[in-house]
């Protein structure tokens, strides 16, 4: 089955990862976890191979992985302090950079 193609952007003024079909279609809003019940300051975005979105949050020093249908799944705490931009690598290796440090770490956040 192909792929379909959205747009994924990280909105940290409304707390929220919005996709957008290529259409231009609203296909999922996720914020935080009611569970937790703090705000949320996604900055940053990208996904796997498998099509997870990956987001680092500001405030919380974690990530938040959540299918790609929008369904939570979890939240790594990696020992970053503030994570702020994020990519995949082809190996599904996570790099991750700290705003105040500009360290970039690689991250295991699941297999």
């Amino acid at each position: 089955m192909a792929a379909k193609k959205c747009t994924k952007m990280a909105d940290g003024d409304a707390g929220a990862v919005v996709v957008v079909s290529a259409t231009d279609k609203l296909r999922l809003r996720y914020r935080c976890p009611s569970i937790s019940r703090v705000s949320f300051l996604p900055y940053g975005i990208t996904t796997d191979s498998q099509g997870n979105i990956l987001t680092p949050d500001c405030d919380h020093d974690c990530i938040h992985i959540i299918d790609r249908d929008g369904h939570f799944i979890h939240i790594h705490n990696c020992g970053l302090q503030i994570p702020w931009g994020l990519c995949v690598d082809s190996q599904d290796n996570l790099l991750v950079s700290e705003q105040l440090t500009g360290n970039v770490k690689k991250v295991q956040y699941y297999k």
